[in-house]
């Protein structure tokens, strides 16, 4: 699945919450709460890497001249 927007990522979460439901976890509980603050934490790390990479493309583009080769 491409997720596409945020339609998709509120379609993870249903069915997320779908498969704990099958699974027998209930919400609110124990190991519900575990769980969210696992996928919470992964949120976190994801955000942080996608900005410092971001951030290390800015850097390493800004003395960057195209067609220019220096021995």
């Amino acid at each position: 699945m491409i997720p596409l927007g945020e339609s998709a990522i509120c379609s993870d979460w249903l069915l997320d919450m779908i498969w704990l439901w099958f699974a027998g976890v209930p919400r609110f509980g124990l190991k519900w709460c575990i769980l969210q603050c696992v996928s919470f934490v992964c949120l976190l790390v994801s955000l942080g890497a996608a900005v410092g990479s971001i951030a290390q493309i800015v850097l390493d583009t800004e003395d960057y001249t195209p067609f220019v080769t220096n021995y």
